[in-house]
Formats: structure tokens, C-alpha cells, sequence
């Protein structure tokens, strides 16, 4: 499932602007977008530990 939430949440921002025309990084968007961020580093640093 945290592989999904990484991979869409980008591709639905990026489908919301080209398509429905809406501004690219509304504040939620960038909230969401900077979560997902936090855990990937996060992930990674457990993957470099072992």
C-alpha cells in the first residue's frame, strides 16, 4: 500500500493539473506530497540499516 500511495500521489497531482486545469500544488497537495516524502527517507535509512 506505501508503495501505491508513493507511486499515484505525484501521477494525481500531475493528472489534476494537465487534465482538469487546476493549479498544480495546492496547499494539500504539498502537505500530502511532503509526508510521503518524510516516510520514503525514513524507508530508505531502515533499508541502509540492514
Amino acid at each position: 500500500m506505501l508503495v501505491g500511495a508513493f507511486a499515484l500521489k505525484p501521477a494525481v497531482v500531475t493528472f489534476k493539473c494537465i487534465i482538469l486545469k487546476k493549479p498544480f500544488f495546492q496547499k494539500r497537495d504539498f502537505k500530502d506530497m511532503s509526508i510521503l516524502f518524510v516516510l520514503y527517507v525514513f524507508f530508505l535509512f531502515l533499508a541502509a540499516l540492514n
